[in-house]
């Protein structure tokens, strides 16, 4: 990461989308999930699982984040990041390209 950020977010983002992927194909149609993520490495783990989830098919239901309050020195002693909890639904319909094969 610290050599090449920029391929690290990509290559977060690529698996991002391959385990939502193999997520997605594991649930029938209207089937949920609730995914927890810390944000980390200068990333902003909610959009990217936001846009990973809908890049494989899934809808975001709904979502909340926290975040502490404390000054920025304090939290990385304590390592308080912000964290999100998305819920995720598969449609009803599957595209071929998520059909389980």
């Amino acid at each position: 990461m610290r050599r090449d950020p920029q391929s690290f977010g990509a290559a977060w983002q690529r698996d991002q989308e391959l385990w939502l992927g193999a997520a997605r194909r594991s649930m029938r149609p209207g089937a949920r999930a609730a995914v927890v993520i810390g944000d980390g490495g200068g990333i902003d783990t909610l959009d990217s699982t936001r846009r990973a989830a809908e890049a494989v098919g899934m809808r975001v239901v709904a979502c909340a984040s926290i975040r502490s309050d404390l000054p920025v020195e304090e939290r990385l002693q304590g390592n308080r990041r912000t964290e999100h909890a998305l819920l995720l639904e598969a449609p009803f319909t599957l595209s071929p390209a998520f059909a389980p094969s």
